[in-house]
């Protein structure tokens, strides 16, 4: 597992242009799509590959 592939919540959405709460709401919307990985009880890392990949399809 590489870390630079992963993103946290607050960097995903800086690169999205989008506030954390915005973001957070748009995961749980399409969250299928979107791979993500749960380190510990409440630290949730989004793989930044799928998440381009969904901002192509719209």
């Amino acid at each position: 597992m590489n870390t630079k592939e992963f993103v946290t919540a607050e960097e995903a959405a800086s690169m999205l242009s989008m506030s954390v709460n915005a973001f957070r709401i748009f995961v749980y919307r399409y969250g299928s799509r979107v791979k993500k990985v749960r380190l510990g009880k409440r630290k949730m890392l989004y793989l930044r590959a799928s998440l381009v990949a969904l901002l192509q399809e719209a």
